[in-house]
């Protein structure tokens, strides 16, 4: 999370290639963390959130902030990939 970047790539691609790939997150924009409902919290490192085949992907709530600390919640919908943007931290019970 430290670099502020992101990016989309399937399974096959090579770790030097996913990196070209990248993209930066806009100037004085960072995440907060990202939660992978099935599985885990992400405050640091890289979060992995799967796209499936069918359409389907892992139901994720993205936090971020901007420079004068407001905080959005971009939300994953599982069935539709569709996104939600809420305004502020938006928490979510971990799925056991």
């Amino acid at each position: 999370m430290e670099q502020e970047k992101y990016f989309a790539f399937e399974d096959h691609i090579k770790d030097k290639d996913r990196a070209s790939a990248a993209v930066n997150l806009p100037d004085g924009v960072v995440f907060k963390d990202v939660v992978i409902v099935s599985k885990q919290k992400v405050q640091d490192g890289e979060a992995r959130i799967k796209f499936y085949p069918n359409g389907c992907v892992d139901r994720a709530m993205i936090h971020i902030e901007n420079q004068h600390d407001k905080v959005y919640t971009l939300e994953i919908l599982p069935l539709t990939g569709q996104v939600i943007i809420h305004d502020g931290y938006i928490e979510h019970e971990m799925e056991k």
